[in-house]
């Protein structure tokens, strides 16, 4: 990079500012050589969580820029009754508007529910000049037919994460991107994922793919990832770039335990004005069977073909017996069955 000041953005309200105040701190921890402006779009955020957010950046010596969105647009935008997001997630649409220094180059949109594990600079190097957008493939998406044929999606395509998205800037203002976008979360339309399904759309085959390592889902089956190379496989295991706890199944700051990379942002949100925060009460049950099946199958997944071959059978026999044990005959699940 010809200069080594890296642009962050990232949008928050009162209700998710903890999770972006922890977000700041693991980006300011693993960038320390670099200078790091955070560009944060904010709706009704206190003075009181502003001033905890700029505690943070000053321990690094970085800076905090506050942008508040004052758009008849946002007041209009239609939320999923599939997904619990907030308004807040359109803001990143607004990145023109919002930054309208035209020497920034790139920017990277961080969600607040990520973790920045190691150091940002290599991913700025990336050569973006025919891209506007770099990101990493998303898992299971699109969900359902309905929301495949509203972004006009075939089986092929391939469908990328909102969550972490660095941003050619130049390409991004030069298209007009901002309103084709806007335009397009206003048509008639059920809504999914509120801005990742325009984002999609208007992008549809248009972006760079990333390694899967700069946005590792944190409650996620390996095999349903994609990796092009062995490395891509073992940076997501073992060295991540940027943990994503994408799944609301299981979160840190849930009242749970065992939660994959759940120590880690526990440790940092020590180093936050949040430390000694209390746990959400959640439902625990079938979090807590959903974290057991993706660690198991995750575990076998890592392990050589024989150990897997040998796991696998005895899994296979307990699930034998218990089928046996719980057996119902198939026209039980029959929708014409008569009681």
């Amino acid at each position: 990079m010809q200069d080594n000041t890296i642009h962050i953005l990232c949008s928050t309200d009162d209700n998710f500012v903890q999770h972006c105040g922890v977000m700041l701190y693991s980006l300011f921890l693993h960038n320390e050589k670099n200078k790091i402006v955070v560009h944060v779009i904010e709706k009704g955020l206190s003075c009181s969580n502003k001033n905890r957010l700029h505690e943070i950046a000053a321990d690094f010596g970085q800076i905090i820029v506050y942008h508040t969105i004052n758009n008849d647009f946002v007041n209009r935008c239609k939320l999923s009754s599939y997904t619990a997001l907030p308004v807040t997630v359109y803001f990143r649409l607004f990145i023109s508007s919002i930054l309208t220094d035209v020497f920034v180059e790139k920017i990277l949109y961080l969600d607040c529910d990520v973790l920045v594990m190691r150091d940002l600079a290599p991913l700025f190097d990336i050569d973006m000049n025919d891209y506007t957008i770099a990101a990493v493939r998303d898992i299971n998406n699109p969900m359902y037919e309905e929301q495949s044929f509203q972004i006009s999606f075939s089986y092929r395509d391939r469908y990328f994460n909102s969550g972490v998205m660095l941003i050619n800037m130049k390409k991004w203002r030069a298209d007009n991107i901002e309103s084709i976008l806007i335009k397009e979360c206003m048509r008639d339309r059920k809504v999914f994922f509120p801005d990742q399904d325009p984002l999609n759309k208007v992008f549809r085959d248009k972006w760079l793919e990333l390694p899967p390592m700069w946005n590792r889902f944190s409650l996620v089956n390996y095999d349903k990832v994609f990796f092009k190379k062995k490395i891509d496989l073992l940076n997501y295991i073992y060295n991540p770039a940027i943990i994503h706890f994408a799944s609301p199944t299981a979160r840190p700051w849930m009242d749970l335990k065992f939660v994959p990379f759940g120590k880690i942002y526990n440790e940092y949100v020590k180093h936050t004005p949040w430390k000694g925060y209390k746990r959400q009460k959640v439902e625990k049950q079938y979090r807590y069977k959903s974290i057991i099946m993706v660690t198991w199958r995750n575990f076998l997944y890592r392990n050589p073909l024989l150990i897997r071959i040998f796991l696998t059978s005895i899994y296979d026999v307990m699930l034998f017996f218990y089928h046996i044990i719980k057996h119902r005959s198939l026209r039980y699940y029959s929708p014409y069955r008569v009681e």
